[in-house]
């Protein structure tokens, strides 16, 4: 990680962009994996696409979250919305921890680890929303397959 925050591709990655190697698969150019800047945009601070695409949607948040659950308490159901509005910004089959560190990039404060929520997620915080009685898995809003990864229910 360089002192802007960000997490450049590395030869050991398979999953860097061929456009960044040269014919010999060395890394050529430098590319962050968070947020897709490049060479002379390295020089700004790191903002994960997720994080980007969240500043501009902050509007609809709660639209994600249906009127079904409108008997929920507020925070509850603001929760909900973060989460979901996260598990859409994945691909159709994500893990647990890509919502948590995408959820935490959205909102540090309500995802991260309590004392340190700016430098950490806190797993327990989004597990506490997808599972239970009254969870985003158990209220049909998100699928767990058989492999352990979640989708978006609708989108498999």
């Amino acid at each position: 990680m360089n002192s802007k925050g960000h997490i450049l591709y590395k030869r050991s990655d398979l999953d860097a962009p061929d456009s960044i190697k040269d014919a010999n698969g060395d890394i050529v150019l430098g590319l962050c994996k968070r947020c897709n800047r490049g060479e002379a945009e390295l020089e700004e601070p790191c903002t994960p696409k997720a994080a980007q695409e969240f500043s501009t949607r902050a509007d609809v948040a709660l639209s994600y979250v249906p009127v079904i659950l409108m008997h929920l308490d507020t925070d509850t159901r603001e929760m909900f919305a973060k989460v979901l509005q996260a598990a859409r910004l994945l691909p159709a089959l994500f893990t647990i921890s890509e919502l948590v560190e995408t959820c935490w990039m959205s909102d540090k404060l309500a995802f991260g680890l309590e004392g340190k929520h700016l430098l950490h997620p806190s797993d327990k915080r989004v597990q506490c929303e997808l599972y239970g009685k009254k969870g985003l898995i158990a209220e049909g809003f998100l699928a767990k397959h058989d492999d352990g990864r979640l989708s978006v229910r609708g989108t498999t």
